[in-house]
């Protein structure tokens, strides 16, 4: 069963383009790609940041988003209850990446102070455990990956070069 998890994340960090899922999918699968996900804590602050790297996944501990110092605002206030945080994004080869999540979240990818604007969209595929998927294109250098309006407390992510 581990195997069909990690099979569907193999097929999703490849160059098919981004498309959404029907919502009435069934699994008739769990997917299992978070089991062996590493587990950081994201902060409040840009200092003293956890790194994320392109490979495999982490599990991203959030905090309230209340108490978040964002890099850049947020396009909507934060709610009572939301979880977010901050966490750095280290890009050694410049390309396209894509940023995947267990859950429904909204992701930022910051430098000098400034977003960058996604490239691609989507769901992920039925059972794959993937909520959502953004793709952008980056040059390497070290980013500020903003996590916000998560209502679960921890949250998968995964990085992956497209080729």
């Amino acid at each position: 069963m581990r195997a069909i998890g990690w099979a569907a994340m193999v097929m999703l960090a490849g160059a098919a383009p981004l498309r959404a899922e029907p919502p009435e999918a069934k699994c008739l699968v769990p997917s299992h790609v978070w089991d062996k996900a590493e587990p950081i804590t994201a902060v409040r602050a840009v200092s003293g940041v956890p790194v994320v790297r392109p490979g495999g996944p982490v599990m991203v501990k959030l905090i309230d988003a209340a108490k978040v110092r964002f890099a850049v605002p947020l396009g909507k206030p934060v709610a009572e209850g939301d979880k977010g945080g901050l966490v750095i994004l280290k890009i050694r080869a410049a390309g396209t990446y894509r940023i995947a999540l267990q859950h429904k979240a909204w992701i930022d990818v910051m430098r000098d102070d400034k977003a960058v604007e996604s490239v691609a969209h989507a769901h992920g595929a039925p059972c794959s455990g993937i909520a959502k998927q953004v793709d952008f294109t980056l040059p390497s250098g070290v980013y500020t990956l903003q996590l916000s309006a998560a209502a679960d407390d921890t949250i998968g992510v995964q990085v992956t070069k497209q080729p």
